[in-house]
């Protein structure tokens, strides 16, 4: 699974995000439904094509606008312990998109979770593929786990594990879970 800088509430891992086998996975896919980025690209050789027609179909019953959250079962993942995909309409590369839209996506996460009932929930660091400087997608959605805990008073909520093989993104979370 990779090296793992445990927590209560917020892990960080280097391992893959296909590889976390953690109940729900979550990685940015673009507004059509294509799976082109590398944490997508992995996530479906490991779940089967049939992952990738099944957030189109629906994606073409949202908006498609960033931030958009659709769940799809996870198939070829399910032998892994994944029993949920989360595909999140993220930054096109190179656009001049603001970060504002990890906040939302990132509680629309969590909310699935919360329906799900899933007890833990691995993603990748949304919207630094497009862009996103990797201190600023850190604080956003390790910011957002925090608050969103907050506000649930003690009630359940799941485990967040950032699966974050990169290095210089690593380092980044690191930093913000310090604070």
């Amino acid at each position: 699974m990779g090296e793992e800088t445990k927590g209560a509430l917020i892990e960080l891992s280097t391992g893959r995000l296909e590889g976390s086998g953690r109940e729900m996975i979550a990685y940015g896919i673009n507004h059509t439904g294509q799976m082109i980025g590398a944490t997508a690209q992995a996530v479906m050789v490991a779940a089967g094509v049939e992952v990738q027609d099944a957030a189109r179909e629906q994606l073409s019953k949202t908006d498609r606008k960033l931030g958009t959250v659709v769940v799809t079962p996870s198939f070829g993942l399910e032998s892994t312990g994944v029993k949920w995909i989360a595909h999140v309409v993220s930054t096109p590369k190179h656009t001049p998109e603001s970060p504002g839209w990890l906040v939302p996506a990132m509680g629309r996460i969590l909310d699935e979770a919360l329906r799900l009932q899933v007890p833990a929930v691995a993603l990748c660091a949304l919207g630094t593929a497009g862009g996103i400087a990797h201190e600023t997608a850190a604080q956003l959605l390790v910011d957002v786990v925090k608050a969103r805990h907050i506000e649930r008073k003690g009630g359940s909520f799941p485990q967040v594990v950032f699966c974050l093989p990169d290095a210089r993104v690593h380092e980044a979370f690191a930093r913000r879970l310090r604070r």
